[in-house]
Formats: structure tokens, sequence, C-alpha cells
């Protein structure tokens, strides 16, 4: 850093007791900089950052005497810790939460970062960065402990995708590939100069079996199979000062499968739960346009010119310290139904209400509506598909114990499906995989006449598509939901 840039910090600058210059300095005079000229901004924005990842900052050198390269000092502090992220990638982790039963995402981040809680789940929003928080996490881990091991888990390939996403945009910044061995980051994983080591993989039972590395983050777990999520806890291990880290942060959907059963599981297995809604990761709304525009009026006059009126009350939204512009956030809650936006949006706990599943036996399965029960060939199975072309394509499969209590022994969730053909297909693949025979009956959703047809079409010894399927519609009111 040039002479004059530091002489400049140094009369801003509260001194730390180390005569150190305090980060918030630094981000202070990275905020300056659009008075600059584009190549003066970049350049003086570019070491400012390198100050902070050296950790100069922190009351610390970044560069040992007793070594070749650079060694690099993290934050010691809550407060160091948010303005480095604020510094570094140049997001401001929301420190308020908005409503009693809510957390800020920052408290989350930096009880895990700092080892204060060893084994959480962080039950957030649609839309809320957990995968980018969660990689910045893996950044700083890596970057500040020497010979450091993590791992991040995603429920999916396109989901490691978005993670994968973020490395490599670390690694095209000018100032935090500072910190990466030249030649070591690809597109799942990345080694440190200081041997440390960062790898996505997908969260099978397969994928998490066989690693130890000091800290590991699961990603989705909402579609997991139960008998992986168990392995993860066998997989982070502690090292000398690398402590161990057991995180999760997934967006729950539903009122069964394997994210309510880990959150029924927190209390017995020692994990914390924290939790933020969409108005966590809002932007704050510096007066409510509702009362602003209409100042006298009904909740339904109010709900007229914001859709969050009836979760916020004008309240929520302007405690609100997050980077997601309020019309998204109204944007988001239009495209989803009620009770979704309730759960994904409010992170409210998802309503087993009309699901087939509300009537399984509950005393038999402790952890909730999910059981493990293991597929039996001797006896006949169900899938219960339940059909939507473009979006979420999901089947259900079920079996019958011989005293008549139905249970689901295993799923298949497709994000984007863009046929009953496609889940047709992916079905048929699932099923010689895992070893099932054919099932007894497919049962559709009694309103897609289409999708019964296609199961029907084939023959038994076709493959894939041409595979043909008993299918139905199940006995139900046509005018039922």
């Amino acid at each position: 850093m040039s002479k004059k840039i530091l002489e400049t910090l140094d009369a801003m600058a509260t001194k730390n007791q180390d005569n150190s210059i305090r980060i918030e300095v630094i981000n202070s005079a990275i905020e300056t900089l659009p008075t600059l000229t584009d190549s003066e901004q970049i350049e003086i924005s570019n070491n400012l950052r390198a100050e902070i990842l050296s950790g100069v900052n922190f009351g610390k050198s970044g560069q040992s005497p007793l070594l070749s390269s650079p060694t690099y000092s993290g934050p010691r502090t809550s407060e160091e810790l948010w303005h480095c992220v604020k510094g570094l990638f140049s997001i401001e982790i929301p420190l308020v939460a908005c409503s009693d039963y809510s957390n800020s995402p920052f408290e989350w981040f930096s009880k895990v970062y700092f080892g204060k809680s060893d084994q959480s789940v962080a039950l957030a929003s649609r839309n809320s960065g957990k995968t980018f928080l969660g990689s910045i996490l893996h950044y700083l881990w890596n970057t500040y402990s020497p010979n450091h091991t993590s791992r991040h888990a995603a429920a999916t390939k396109e989901q490691a995708k978005v993670a994968s996403g973020y490395l490599q945009q670390f690694s095209r910044d000018p100032v935090l590939s500072q910190v990466f061995e030249k030649g070591t980051v690809n597109k799942l994983d990345a080694t440190w100069q200081n041997n440390s080591h960062w790898a996505v993989v997908t969260g099978s039972l397969q994928g998490v079996s066989g690693q130890h590395p000091n800290k590991s983050t699961w990603d989705e777990i909402e579609f997991w199979d139960i008998d992986a999520i168990e392995q993860t806890f066998y997989v982070p291990t502690g090292r000398g000062d690398n402590y161990r880290i057991w995180a999760a942060f997934p967006t729950r959907q539903r009122s069964f499968g394997a994210m309510n059963w880990l959150v029924e599981e927190a209390p017995k297995r020692g994990i914390d739960v924290f939790l933020w809604t969409a108005f966590e990761t809002m932007q704050r709304c510096v007066t409510c346009v509702a009362t602003d525009n209409s100042p006298h009026g009904t909740d339904a006059d109010r709900m007229l010119h914001c859709v969050l009126w009836e979760d916020c009350y004008g309240k929520k939204g302007t405690k609100s310290s997050g980077w997601v512009p309020r019309e998204d956030v109204c944007k988001m809650k239009r495209s989803l139904s009620k009770q979704a936006w309730e759960v994904q949006g409010l992170c409210s706990k998802p309503s087993s209400h009309g699901l087939v599943l509300h009537n399984f036996e509950h005393e038999f399965a402790p952890a909730g509506n999910y059981t493990k029960w293991i597929y039996t060939p001797e006896l006949p199975w169900y899938a219960v598909h339940d059909p939507s072309e473009g979006k979420k394509s999901v089947i259900y499969c079920i079996q019958v114990d011989p005293e008549g209590r139905s249970h689901m022994f295993d799923e298949i969730i497709s994000p984007s499906c863009p046929s009953t053909n496609h889940a047709k297909a992916e079905f048929y693949e699932f099923c010689l995989d895992r070893g099932y025979g054919d099932p007894e009956k497919i049962i559709v959703d009694p309103h897609r006449t289409d999708a019964i047809a296609d199961w029907k079409i084939g023959s038994y010894l076709g493959e894939g598509i041409n595979h043909k399927y008993n299918a139905e519609a199940p006995p139900i009111d046509g005018k039922s939901g």
C-alpha cells in the first residue's frame, strides 16, 4: 500500500491498543472511493482489501519473519469479523432479528465461525444467501487456519454448482485469490498456500463417507436421505487448533422428511437451531409504505400498498438490515401459495393437514412422519406421483405392512421436471439402481389424466419412457385439491 494511503488512514484512524488501524476505518476509506477515477478506485480498493485480508488491521502482522510466504491473521472478535466480511466480500451480514422468534443471520455466522456453536441448523428463508454465507465461512476458515480442511455438501449436483460458482468467483478476485496455491483451484476443490483445503461434494451416503475434514457444512438437506444425514455426524473431526464444526443451512418446505426429522432430533443431539425469515435479509424500510399511503386505512387498504403488511404491520420492515429489495420479497410472496410463503418466507413449521402422510402411525416413528422402513421385496409397494411440469415433481415410495400400516421408504424429488415422461424415465433408472421391482400401482393426481396416460404407454419389457406401469388415479372427489 502506498505511503500516501497509509498516511491518510493514519490521520483517520482510531487505534487499537497495539497501534493497529481499526478495520472499520479501512472500510470507511473504501466507501469514499467513488469520488476517485475508476483506475484509482480499483487500485486503492484492492490495496485496502488486501490490508484487511492480511490481518494487519486485526492487531497482528500479516507477514511472518520465519516464513518466505505471507501468513494471515484472522478476526478475533465478532465486530472484527463483521467488518472483515464487509471489506472483503462487499456484504453487510444483517445484525438485527426482526421478531421475537428469529435470529439475525450474523448471530449464526459469528457463532459458527468462532466455534461457539459446533453443531447448528440454520432454518432460513428462500433466497437469503445461505450458500454464499456458507462459502464465505469456508474461505475464512481455510485462509486463517493453516493445515485446515473443510467440506461443503449439497443435496444435488445443481446445488453443488452454486457453491462451486462462489469458489470460482473467489479465485478470480484479485485480492481473495492471493491465498490460493497456484493452479489448484478446480470446479469442486481448492488448496491454499497454507496447506488448507476445501472441497464441494454431493450429499449422498457415498459422497459424505470416508472423509474427516475439520469443518463440514450441509446444504439443502430437505432433499437428503436420512441415512446420509446420520453419516454426516461422524464426518467432521477437530485436530489441534482446527476445531470441529457441523453446520446445516436448509429451507424447510415440508412437514415430513429429512428436514423435519433433523429439527425434531436437534435437542437430543445437542444441535443449536437458528432461524431467520425474509425480513432479516430484506433491505430496511426507512418508513412504512403501507402506513405512508394509507395512514388511517384498514388492513385491507394497507395490503393494497404492500403485501407484507399482514406479516409486518409496519414493524419488521423498519428493523430489517439486509440486502434484498423489499419489492423482491413482495414478488416472492406473490409467487407462492399462502402456506408456501409461511413456510419458506416466514420459516413457520409446515402443516401436515390434508397430506396422505397425515394419518400415518406416528407412534412407530419417533422422529415424526419419516420412518426407517426398509424396502421389503416380498411386500407390494406403491409410487405416488405429484406431477408438475416445468416445476417440482415428487414421487413417494410407499409400502404397506401386514397390519395395514403405510410406510414411506424412499422418494424422488426433481426440482425442475420438464414432463411426466422425464419423471418416468428417472423413476425407471431409480428403481434399477435401488433394486426395487415394479410398483403394484403408480397413483397419480386425478386432475392429470395426461400424466396417467403417459405412465401407461409402452410395454412391461420396455425401458425408460417405454416401460409400461399400472397407473391410476385415487378414488376421490374430482373437486378435491
